[in-house]
């Protein structure tokens, strides 16, 4: 879609409006001329003056809403635009990442021990199937910024004690020392 095609449809609603008035002025003014000839009064002249009144407000409903469809239209645009350039730079940063990129200089992975339960008669059961492992992440101190999941990378507010992506456990030292 063309980025200017919103500003279009706001300057042709504009447009449109000052067509339409001048039209409905002409009518109106045709309509008096008529029933001028035909009646002798002043029913012409209210008439004329209905047909204005009638076409002006008309034309200036549809150009809001011709305006407010172009500001749509204009920003919907404008997201497209956005999107576009999100998924190109995250396509750029999915190529150039290596493998462990995402650990922070801050925080040290510490890899949980696997406890294991025993297996009894080959059946895999829940409680025959060994514990989930959870990896945990520790920081120094719990930062103001948001911080960095050093497992999965994904940025967090620095107030979560474990990652909304992945499920690794926060640890802070200086919140464990008190």
């Amino acid at each position: 879609m063309n980025k200017r095609t919103g500003n279009t449809i706001q300057n042709l609603a504009d447009i449109l409006f000052y067509v339409t008035v001048i039209a409905f002025i002409i009518l109106g003014g045709v309509y008096w001329y008529l029933l001028s000839r035909l009646m002798r009064g002043g029913l012409g002249f209210l008439v004329c003056i209905i047909i204005i009144g009638v076409g002006v407000f008309g034309a200036y409903i549809y150009k809001l809403l011709m305006i407010g469809f172009g500001e749509i239209v204009e920003h919907q645009s404008e997201h497209t635009d956005l999107l576009r350039k999100m998924i190109v730079l995250m396509q750029n940063d999915a190529h150039n990442q290596t493998p462990g990129s995402h650990q922070s200089a801050q925080a040290a992975v510490i890899e949980p021990e696997h406890a294991v339960a025993p297996q009894s008669n080959n059946q895999t059961t829940p409680e025959s199937q060994p514990a989930p492992t959870v990896q945990t992440a520790e920081f120094e101190s719990r930062s103001a910024q948001d911080i960095v999941c050093p497992i999965c990378g994904k940025a967090q507010m620095s107030n979560r004690n474990s990652c909304y992506s992945c499920g690794c456990r926060f640890i802070f030292r200086d919140e464990q020392q008190q």
